[in-house]
């Protein structure tokens, strides 16, 4: 949409009515005398080289006070010995100056709307799902705590002879401390403690046994709620993405709409003011340089010819002869004094069909 409302900005804005056409004799016999006219230069005195420039030069990365800058801080006229066209460009200029800060506020509101949606949406998500992978959960537990119950049952006599053995060894060791034993007490003592390190191996084995089934189960609850809170995330930035392409687009739609409105000269400020410009900015822009570029060459064209034509002159636009005399200033005073034609972007008619 908005690559198309760009080209529409232009289109509408430069296909206008009145283009100057050569008059008859304009492609001249041989016997008119050649001159060579620099369309390059004379192009710098279109009323619409400015607009050119500035929106050059805001895609090639520069900002609007860059733009600004380069234009001493005022907008030209668009018609530069007019005081209306000077009035009429400062007050486009303001107005698209305005036009896209109110863009920018209505932007920035947009994106946290949606910020705030994609939070409530999430919260609203993540308790839908929280049922189902807590379910999922008691059912892991369930099975877990059977896995507990089932090593429980299968340590259980080796714990009771363990637990039995140090039970003796530890009153055989009260015994044999009395002098009337005649008990080796050094023996008692190592047996005693190999006892002891039996239990405690059972014991260990017993316990890591069951704390390997309850980490397991843990890992699979964590997995479980992990993915769901993925999915969720995804969904969510899914949703947002396609929510924030619709609000860029809707907003440069919205500045060539605007650019449209007011005239090429505008673009630059409709489109510099943002930090950082879109693909779909830069096409707008780009369309826009490229049929504002066409336009101005062929209205220099189309003016030297008729100039040219009522003097009994043919023009080269190249020097392809060394002979052609160079009548680029004589051009330049012409159309400075007889200025462009009805119908060209000099009129303001920006946007006109």
């Amino acid at each position: 949409m908005a690559h198309c409302a760009a080209t529409l900005l232009l289109i509408a804005g430069l296909g206008l009515a009145g283009h100057p056409q050569p008059v008859a004799g304009a492609n001249a016999t041989a016997s008119h005398k050649v001159v060579f006219v620099d369309k390059a230069e004379l192009a710098r005195l279109h009323p619409g080289w400015q607009a050119l420039s500035d929106m050059k030069a805001v895609l090639s990365g520069e900002t609007t006070a860059d733009v600004a800058a380069h234009r001493g801080g005022v907008a030209p006229p668009s018609n530069p010995g007019s005081a209306a066209g000077r009035s009429r460009a400062q007050l486009a200029a303001k107005a698209a100056a305005d036009a896209s800060a109110a863009l920018d506020t209505l932007e920035a509101r947009r994106y946290q709307a949606l910020q705030a949606r994609c939070a409530a949406m999430k919260a609203q998500l993540l308790k839908g799902v929280e049922a189902s992978w807590k379910a999922e959960a008691r059912e892991i537990e369930r099975s877990a705590a059977a896995e507990t119950k089932a090593i429980d049952e299968a340590y259980s006599a080796d714990l009771i002879n363990a637990r039995l053995k140090a039970s003796a060894s530890a009153v055989e060791a009260k015994v044999s401390k009395s002098d009337s034993s005649g008990m080796d007490k050094a023996s008692v003592d190592a047996q005693v403690k190999e006892v002891q390190r039996q239990l405690e191996s059972v014991e260990s084995a017993h316990q890591a046994a069951k704390d390997r089934i309850r980490d397991e189960a843990r890992a699979k609850i964590d997995a479980l709620r992990q993915d769901a809170e993925r999915r969720v995330d995804e969904q969510v930035a899914a949703y947002e993405a396609g929510q924030r392409i619709l609000i860029a687009k809707d907003i440069a739609s919205a500045r060539a709409e605007i650019a449209r409105e007011l005239g090429p000269s505008s673009a630059p400020l409709l489109f510099a003011g943002k930090s950082e410009m879109t693909s779909d900015d830069s096409a707008d822009l780009s369309a826009a340089v490229s049929a504002l570029q066409s336009r101005i060459d062929s209205d220099v064209s189309s003016v030297v010819q008729d100039l040219a034509a009522k003097r009994g002159l043919r023009v080269i636009f190249d020097r392809r002869g060394a002979g052609a005399k160079d009548a680029t200033g004589s051009f330049a005073a012409l159309i400075k004094k007889y200025g462009w034609p009805a119908g060209s972007i000099a009129t303001g008619k920006f946007g006109s069909s």
